[in-house]
């Protein structure tokens, strides 16, 4: 009987543009099933918060882009505007107070009038590129929100991830690819969605894919195209990562650019699991543990 696969978050292993490191120690985590102790990032933060919207607009409500599109005869644009705005009242702000903090967390206050307007004016922007118009009927050009996708690396991995948004473009000869992003533009979030494009790719081996990447709170460049290489780098850059993990043996063996130990000053912790994967007997305490189940109840939950 063959052992199940082992799932990689196609997140997990893109390297930071701080720490070229975690990568390496995510896929040991899952090799050796110590996945659960490692630090969750899910928080219900602004990306979150965007997303959710995203995913309401065009799964549940998009009889309310109609309702403003055909009865308020307004544009496409500021239908979605109109209707992201009754969203954000009716699900997150039913009491009507409009404090950004309650449900967001961040270091400051932020103000609706203010970041709050401006994020939805540019989502409006993306969310009316993602529709046609024919005999005054708007009709989604989106193929899936939140898409889940899976690429089989190797018998013993699979690659795992979800994409914002998958949609045609208005002729249907080609996918776009695209990725939401709420902070500065990186090379991580390139690498993400180059890596999605290209498990799209096998999908859809005669279909032109576009990866897009869109940056809500840039308001110099919400929107950047990227060209998409004819061979697979990021996937192979991804099994390069996953082949030298599986032949290390021991902390000696792992490369050498991961074994600086005031490599990053993140707080994400993942280095903290070297020990515990090489059998130095690290130990959580009992409040770290009591932490570890309450993600994963959430993560469950999700």
């Amino acid at each position: 009987m063959f052992a199940r696969p082992i799932r990689i978050c196609v997140t997990d292993v893109l390297e930071e543009d701080k720490c070229e490191r975690r990568p390496y120690t995510a896929v040991l985590l899952k090799m050796k099933g110590l996945k659960k102790y490692a630090p969750s990032t899910f928080a219900l933060n602004a990306g979150s918060f965007y997303h959710l919207l995203l995913q309401s607009v065009f799964s549940n409500n998009f009889d309310i882009v109609e309702y403003f599109y055909n009865n308020e005869k307004l544009t496409i644009e500021e239908s979605f505007f109109a209707a992201l705005n009754e969203l954000t009242e009716r699900f997150f702000f039913p009491d009507g107070i409009k404090d950004f903090e309650c449900i967001i967390e961040r270091e400051k206050e932020v103000k609706y009038d203010d970041e709050l307007y401006f994020n939805l004016r540019s989502l409006a922007m993306l969310c009316s590129s993602l529709v046609e118009e024919n005999n005054n009927r708007l009709f989604s050009l989106v193929i899936g929100v939140e898409y889940k996708i899976e690429y089989e690396l190797s018998e013993k991995f699979i690659l795992t991830g979800r994409i914002d948004i998958l949609a045609w473009t208005v002729d249907r000869k080609a996918v776009r690819v695209i990725e939401l992003k709420t902070g500065k533009s990186s090379l991580r979030d390139k690498r993400q969605v180059l890596t999605y494009s290209e498990i799209i790719r096998k999908s859809y081996p005669n279909i032109e894919i576009i990866p897009e990447l869109w940056y809500l709170n840039n308001d110099e460049k919400k929107k950047r195209i990227l060209d998409l290489p004819k061979e697979d780098i990021e996937l192979k850059r991804i099994s390069n990562i996953v082949s030298i993990v599986e032949r290390v043996k021991s902390e000696k063996q792992l490369p050498g650019k991961i074994m600086k130990k005031a490599f990053c000053k993140e707080k994400c912790k993942m280095c903290d699991f070297i020990n515990e994967i090489f059998g130095k007997n690290k130990k959580i305490t009992k409040n770290e543990e009591i932490v570890w189940k309450k993600i994963l109840v959430k993560q469950e939950q999700k």
